[in-house]
């Protein structure tokens, strides 16, 4: 059996209760913007920005960027499979 390390377990934060995630392939209807801003007027504690296209990174980069200024604070933002990007924001 795999033990768990619960120290790094403990220090990382909670999703909320209402998680979103954007994608612009799956449904063409809204942006990620709008659709950030939407599932944070809705209540959602957590939008994931999730892209499978192959865009350019420093592309990736501005969006992620755009998403981080339209959430309100307490709102997380998530980033899937682009740790590049993640941590250039």
């Amino acid at each position: 059996m795999k033990e768990e390390n619960t120290e790094s377990l403990s220090a990382r934060r909670p999703l909320g209760r209402l998680h979103v995630l954007t994608d612009e392939v799956l449904q063409s209807r809204w942006s990620h913007l709008e659709l950030a801003r939407l599932a944070a007027a809705g209540g959602a504690d957590a939008v994931q920005y999730r892209d499978k296209r192959s865009l350019p990174a420093d592309q990736r980069v501005l969006v992620a960027r755009s998403l981080r200024r339209a959430l309100p604070v307490g709102v997380q933002l998530l980033v899937n499979d682009h740790p590049e990007v993640a941590l250039a924001i």
